[in-house]
């Protein structure tokens, strides 16, 4: 069991007891009027059958999850608090128990003030987020998804049409692998203009130095939407595996190597309407994923370690090599969306041009009742017999799942 609450609470209290005293020191301790809370409970049983990768274990599995969230709020203190329960057929079990988020929002002179931690996205389109900056959320998951935030201390001006913010993030005390941990500033212009909005962002941190993007969003009538996002990143990291491992170094098999001058596009765009639903679609292109001859390298490597029976140290870097942000450099994805009450239908193909690779996924969902719903997910990787997705871990995903509010 984990518990990541106490260095968060430690932060939180560190920055915001100021701000509380002067804002709130004339009001009572504790008013039952102002606090609302919220709970949300999710289980899933499912099957994972394994694929043949070289890469990892195969073997397939039969899991069992549970989460509940509770999300407090009293005045303008937010929180979200989570437990995750984790069995699969062999007896193994995981509870792990976060604060994903605990944060202060309200205003201290003329501007308006977060502070705490906090999940900020900025990103704005559906299949990957550039601007994802703090830390990368996944967009489309099977299954249940706990998302944490990274210490927050922003300050907001507002205009008529715009918002300036200035903010300082830190993500060193979260449970995270040390290359994604970073502390830095940023500066943050975003401006709505009747049927367009757009944003510009500067970041700077310790690890990734500058970090400048921005995107755009507009809409046609009232069915059509165009949206562009992208991201300069100034250093960033790649995995490599060592193309023939020998006695001395197949301990450690896998390394990774700094990088300067990451560049991320993404171009998008989707129509609704009450009869078709609503579809995306969307392309993008990530400087920093492996090129196809790399990972070709990187595969021929894996097969030579398991010639050579070096199985845990294999599987350890190959689940390293898959934990990039993007696989591939070149990625193209189409979302269908279908509700008609009380059913609701999603399909997404994920496709990738560089070796002919598929992820596709379909759900259904079935709402009970207003805080009821039941769902049921599959995700099956395929395409080209040698293509990049027919290496991950598992060839399919199929879940049943419950979930409600109250």
């Amino acid at each position: 069991m984990k518990t990541q609450q106490y260095p968060a609470l430690i932060y939180l209290t560190l920055f915001t007891a100021p701000l509380l005293c002067h804002a709130s020191y004339e009001q009572p301790l504790f008013d039952q009027q102002y606090f609302e809370q919220q709970w949300h409970w999710q289980t899933e049983a499912g099957y994972r059958a394994a694929s043949s990768s070289d890469m990892f274990e195969q073997q397939d599995a039969v899991v069992a999850q549970g989460a509940l969230w509770w999300n407090p709020s009293y005045r303008g203190w937010v929180g979200q608090l989570s437990a995750l329960g984790y069995v699969d057929h062999r007896g193994e079990q995981e509870l792990d128990l976060s604060v994903n988020e605990l944060f202060w929002m309200g205003q201290w002179g003329e501007l308006d003030w977060l502070v705490g931690k906090h999940r900020s996205d900025y990103g704005v389109s559906y299949a990957h987020r550039p601007l994802d900056i703090f830390l990368l959320f996944r967009q489309n998951p099977v299954g249940i998804q706990i998302e944490e935030g990274v210490g927050i201390v922003a300050g907001s001006y507002f205009t008529s049409q715009g918002e300036l913010t200035v903010l300082y993030s830190d993500s060193h005390f979260l449970d995270i692998e040390d290359r994604l941990k970073q502390r830095g500033i940023g500066l943050r212009y975003y401006q709505l203009d009747f049927t367009s909005e757009w944003q510009g962002i500067l970041y700077w941190d310790d690890r990734r130095k500058l970090n400048a993007g921005g995107s755009w969003v507009s809409t046609f009538g009232d069915s059509w939407e165009l949206h562009l996002e992208g991201r300069y990143q100034q250093r960033y990291q790649q995995p490599a595996l060592n193309s023939r491992v020998g006695d001395a170094q197949w301990q450690q098999p896998l390394s990774w190597h700094e990088q300067d001058h990451g560049w991320q596009m993404l171009v998008g765009g989707s129509y609704s309407s009450h009869l078709i639903g609503t579809v995306i679609m969307e392309y993008w292109n990530d400087g920093r994923a492996l090129s196809d001859q790399q990972w070709q390298s990187a595969i021929a490597t894996t097969a030579w370690l398991r010639a050579q029976q070096h199985y845990g140290n294999l599987w350890q870097a190959g689940g390293a090599l898959f934990s990039m942000e993007n696989l591939q450099q070149h990625n193209l994805m189409l979302h269908w969306q279908k509700q008609r009450q009380p059913w609701t239908n999603r399909i997404d193909l994920m496709f990738s041009p560089q070796d002919q690779g598929l992820i596709a996924t379909a759900s259904s969902e079935y709402e009970l009742s207003q805080r009821w719903l039941v769902r049921a997910s599959l995700r099956y990787f395929g395409g080209a017999s040698d293509s990049l997705y027919q290496q991950l871990p598992e060839s399919s995903i199929a879940l049943l799942s419950l979930e409600g509010r109250f």
